[in-house]
């Protein structure tokens, strides 16, 4: 029993840097999320849920940054697109430009059934730019802005193969709204129970194997 909970424990505790999305909620419309971006870019998701304003990511660069955004959403009938609009705002006078649009129609994304999270979303293509040092905010929303996102910056960021926990599986389709019945199409959920299984048998075994020697023994 102690060999299966210490594979318990190895399990639950890998690399949580693989996939490990933020969860965003605002206060009031028009909020700023404020985030940090580190001299490589940001490299991490974020999970949110559109109510009828869109959401601001306020971020602030000290040196010059290629910056890579992409959105993804839930495939399904009649789906609004997740667009962002990045602009600049001026130090002194708050006045904003804007730097870059990503809008694309659904029918121009790709979607994409991510086999870890056993679920299937559109994704946008990536918003990739370079910037200059300056306050940045990026604007998500979708006509109706009544929907759930991830917002994903850096495309190392974003493992289809990989995800930390089965805690963050549950997160992500709980975020997009699926049922309890989804969480078993994820091949990391499979996977890791497959292996629980196996070597449970496998200490079963010997523990059976171990006592009819000692009953032969006796």
């Amino acid at each position: 029993m102690k060999y299966i909970l210490l594979t318990f424990l190895v399990l639950f505790a890998t690399d949580l840097q693989a996939y490990s999305p933020v969860m965003t909620e605002t206060d009031k419309p028009f909020e700023e999320i404020v985030i940090s971006m580190n001299e490589e870019g940001q490299k991490q998701s974020y999970l949110g849920l559109l109510e009828t304003y869109p959401h601001l990511y306020e971020f602030t660069l000290t040196e010059e940054t290629v910056l890579q955004a992409q959105t993804r959403q839930r495939a399904e009938e009649g789906a609004y697109p997740v667009n962002l609009i990045l602009v600049s705002v001026h130090p002194d006078t708050y006045s904003i430009s804007e730097v870059a649009r990503l809008n694309s129609p659904i029918s121009e994304r790709t979607e994409d059934f991510v086999e870890s999270l056993g679920i299937s979303v559109y994704e946008s293509e990536w918003l990739e730019i370079e910037l200059e040092p300056g306050l940045y905010r990026l604007e998500v929303s979708t006509p109706r802005n009544e929907d759930p996102y991830e917002l994903n910056f850096g495309i190392d960021s974003v493992n289809n193969s990989y995800f930390g926990t089965f805690t963050t599986v549950w997160k992500v389709q709980h975020h997009f709204k699926y049922n309890w019945t989804q969480y078993f199409r994820s091949t990391y959920v499979l996977y890791q129970i497959g292996i629980i299984i196996l070597l449970g048998g496998f200490f079963y075994v010997i523990k059976m194997r171990k006592k009819r020697n000692a009953d032969t023994a006796a």
